[in-house]
C-alpha cells in the first residue's frame, strides 16, 4: 500500500518504557527521523508599525463601528485585545 510506504520512509513509532525515559535521553538535537527537508516553510513578513487591534467590549452591541473592528480583527489578525 501506498500509505505503508510513506510511513516507512518517515519512520515509525519510538518504542520506550515511558515518556520520562524519552526525556531523559534527549541530547538536545532533534532526531533525524523528524526532519522534513522537503517541506520548506514559508516566509513570514513582520510590519511592526501595524498595532494590535483593541476592542472596546462595551461598545459593541451600541456601536456599529466597534463591530466592524471585531469582525476585522478576527478575519485579519485571528486575535484582539480587551
Amino acid at each position: 500500500m501506498v500509505g505503508e510506504e510513506i510511513s516507512r520512509e518517515l519512520g515509525g513509532s519510538v518504542l520506550v518504557a515511558n515518556v520520562q525515559a524519552l526525556a531523559s535521553s534527549y541530547s538536545g538535537d532533534v532526531p533525524l527521523r523528524y526532519l522534513r527537508p522537503e517541506l520548506h516553510a514559508e516566509e513570514v513578513l513582520v510590519d511592526e508599525s501595524l498595532p494590535i487591534p483593541t476592542i472596546d467590549m462595551r461598545k459593541l452591541f451600541v456601536d456599529d463601528d466597534e463591530m466592524g473592528k471585531l469582525h476585522l480583527a478576527c478575519k485579519e489578525w485571528g486575535f484582539f485585545q480587551i
